[in-house]
């Protein structure tokens, strides 16, 4: 497999120190989500968060 190729627990590794970098330095940074690539069932649309958050 060539070097360029992440595995899913590579990339995990990378956001979860590119997180917690920017929580120490107090800065922001970004997430690229692709759904096709990976469904992840915790992602809901925007919609549907607020109208749980704020109609309760």
């Amino acid at each position: 497999m060539p070097s360029s190729v992440l595995s899913s627990d590579s990339m995990h590794i990378g956001l979860l120190a590119a997180a917690a970098h920017a929580a120490a330095t107090n800065s922001r940074f970004c997430i690229f989500y692709n759904p096709r690539a990976s469904p992840s069932e915790f992602v809901i649309p925007l919609a549907k968060y607020a109208k749980a958050l704020y109609h309760t």
